[in-house]
């Protein structure tokens, strides 16, 4: 065992085995516990951009826990892992820095009681651990655990205010979710019996190995189409309700409009590529051999963009706005993992990257509004620019960045996907996604300038302020990361171009590392 491939299980259980550590001090040490949490998940992230350089720099194709591939507890992290470790423990940073100065003004306004902050914080690590418990484990049925996990961990923060509007968002995340991810367990036990049934001494398959998939997958569908046809589509049902996939959405918008901004960022800017994670690892195997999966999926991001931009539209809580806005935008990556082709998985995993920073900088930035207008009904919030200069500037980026003007990042992810469409001559589906990212710039801008350059109401914000600079600090850093990988896109090379190799075992002919000075 060398020492890169004790990196992995150091950065699952820092997050996880501190988790009732930071709930402890908490009770003890009230004042000390954010403070506390913060380092925890800065060391966290620290080990997470490690264990990213050691792969992308090629040391080391991949870094793994144990040698024997069916090991239960086998850890696996290749440039696709890697790359959601980034994610994860970027944003996991962010949102305890935005939560120093959030939380304690929203227990101030009564939205929660004081005594439940060393919960929340411990909550909070033990939610971002989670999540990277799933996207570094090798067993499909620990990846289950891990997903499930995620829910649980992240249900309490979404009702952490305790009012009935929060209750009722957390208790409808956990129900579904549970519910829809029951159907990826039934498809992780039916791909297991296969791989088992499979294996013999002249050809080995480790049942539970992730990384099996893809190397047995036409041996497997020629051996037992049955099953892997019912298997596929019990986890892409399951993990597509993780993904925010169109029936299964229901929990999104109520989850992220309700939760503490902090966690809306990573519900919005994780969670739900989390779930897509999940189906590119066990799906997109699968993919081009299941006969109309493909159409189906495509079929179903197609009309979850469309109906994601309409219900966006006509929202009056600017964190719901925010909320359906997620629900449009991971069409694209459904879009783009849906095509199965390699420009698609570049276009998907570019989208993850640039939707997550864009997502999470209007989410703390609608955070900031609640914080220093004291609301987020859109019908009442109007000429917040001059009281806060800082955040009207961000959320103009963020809106932007999301909508896919030409010079942010957003526009090349998308552009690589529609290019991608329309080389599989995709035509409606290409229709889609140019109309719903053209709407999606005019009711983000349309928001933003109601919002921050209407005429001013004295008497309802008289009182409104600039946020603190932990807060404002956090928006303007996302600010800044849209801003270079819009104007300079080979940047983003760096993160995506391994994720996108370590993905192309999984398709026919592999993929091809992509120069991102055009799509």
């Amino acid at each position: 065992m060398t020492v890169h491939s004790l990196l992995p299980p150091a950065v699952i259980l820092l997050p996880i085995g501190s988790a009732l550590i930071v709930y402890f001090i908490g009770k003890r040490f009230p004042r000390a516990v954010g403070p506390v949490a913060t380092a925890l998940l800065a060391l966290t992230f620290g080990l997470c951009v490690l264990i990213a350089a050691v792969v992308f720099e090629g040391r080391e194709s991949s870094l793994a826990l144990a040698a024997a591939q069916n090991s239960f507890l086998g850890l696996h992290v290749d440039g696709l892992s890697a790359f959601m470790l980034l994610l994860i423990g970027l944003l996991g940073l962010l949102a305890a820095v935005f939560s120093l100065a959030y939380v304690p003004e929203m227990v101030k306004r009564g939205h929660g009681k004081p005594e439940k902050i060393p919960m929340y914080w411990g909550l909070l690590v033990l939610f971002v651990g989670t999540m990277i418990w799933a996207c570094t484990t090798n067993n499909i049925v620990i990846l289950w655990i891990a997903v499930e996990s995620t829910t649980l961990a992240s249900a309490f923060l979404v009702a952490f205010s305790r009012d009935r509007r929060a209750v009722e968002a957390g208790y409808k995340y956990l129900l579904l979710l549970t519910v829809g991810i029951t159907f990826a367990l039934l498809g992780c036990v039916l791909l297991y019996s296969t791989m088992a049934a499979q294996s013999t001494t002249a050809s080995p398959i480790s049942p539970m190995a992730i990384t099996e998939i893809a190397t047995y997958a036409e041996q497997l569908m020629a051996a037992a189409p049955f099953a892997i046809t019912a298997a596929t589509i019990l986890l892409l049902v399951g993990f597509g309700a993780k993904a925010g996939l169109i029936p299964m959405h229901a929990w999104l918008p109520d989850a992220h409009s309700e939760a503490p901004a902090p966690v809306s960022v990573l519900l919005s800017g994780i969670v739900i590529k989390v779930g897509a994670y999940a189906l590119i690892r066990c799906t997109l195997p699968f993919m081009p051999l299941v006969p109309g999966l493909s159409t189906a999926l495509i079929l179903l991001a197609a009309v979850g963009m469309l109906w994601g931009i309409a219900a966006c539209a006509v929202q009056d809580d600017l964190k719901r706005l925010l909320a359906y806005s997620s629900l449009s935008q991971i069409g694209y990556v459904l879009l783009g993992i849906g095509l199965a082709t390699p420009l698609g998985i570049f276009g998907a995993l570019f989208h993850m990257l640039n939707h997550a920073l864009g997502k999470a900088l209007l989410f703390f930035a609608a955070g900031a509004v609640e914080h220093g207008a004291k609301g987020r009904s859109l019908t009442r919030l109007s000429g917040l620019r001059s009281q806060m200069p800082i955040t009207s500037a961000v959320f103009f980026i963020g809106a932007l960045a999301v909508g896919g003007m030409p010079g942010l990042n957003g526009f090349l992810s998308k552009l690589t996907i529609f290019v991608a469409t329309a080389r599989e001559g995709m035509w409606w589906a290409l229709i889609a996604a140019v109309v719903t990212g053209l709407l999606t710039l005019v009711v983000l801008l349309r928001t933003a300038t109601n919002v921050f350059l209407g005429r001013p109401s004295q008497k309802d914000f008289a009182h409104t302020h600039e946020v603190p600079p932990l807060m404002w600090g956090t928006m303007v850093l996302l600010a800044v990361l849209c801003l270079i990988i819009g104007l300079w896109p080979p940047v983003a090379d760096l993160l995506v171009g391994p994720a996108a190799e370590a993905v192309g075992a999984t398709l026919s002919g592999g993929v091809t590392p992509i120069e991102l000075t055009g799509p």
